[in-house]
């Protein structure tokens, strides 16, 4: 009975950082699709230089990736089974790519290449952080 329990909890941790990975996935593809109003893209896009509060969040978005997956480490429950590390870095980083490039296709959605750039420094950091603390550079436990 408790060697049951102690399976569902396992079970029910690795649903939780599963959920939050592929939901973020979703989250960030869906913000991708949808239309902005032009309220809400003008006050993001206001700022100066390139420091503008939605290359912020382009950036912030990614690096909660790594967040989500070190959540898995922290709770010793890798993200996937086979080759975990691997996997992540190619999603991540694909979806950057896409999450843009698919906007040149919808004429209510414009290409920003700063927006690309954001993403992948935003992925670059998450990966980093990944990879470094999968491999014991650096432990966060």
């Amino acid at each position: 009975m408790i060697f049951t329990l102690m399976e569902n909890e396992h079970d029910n941790k690795q649903y939780i950082i599963k959920l939050l990975f592929w939901g973020w996935w979703a989250v960030i593809l869906l913000f991708s699709l949808i239309p902005i109003g032009n309220k809400i893209e003008l006050n993001l896009s206001s700022g100066s230089g390139l420091i503008r509060p939605d290359y912020l969040i382009h950036l912030i978005s990614f690096l909660l990736f790594a967040w989500i997956y070190r959540l898995g480490r922290v709770v010793e429950r890798d993200l996937f089974q086979i080759k975990p590390t691997i996997k992540f870095n190619i999603i991540v980083f694909s979806t950057s790519v896409v999450s843009e490039f698919i906007q040149v296709l919808l004429p209510y959605r414009t290409f920003n290449p700063y927006d690309l750039l954001s993403n992948l420094i935003g992925a670059s950091i998450g990966v980093l952080i990944v990879n470094l603390t999968k491999h014991g550079s650096i432990e966060l436990k």
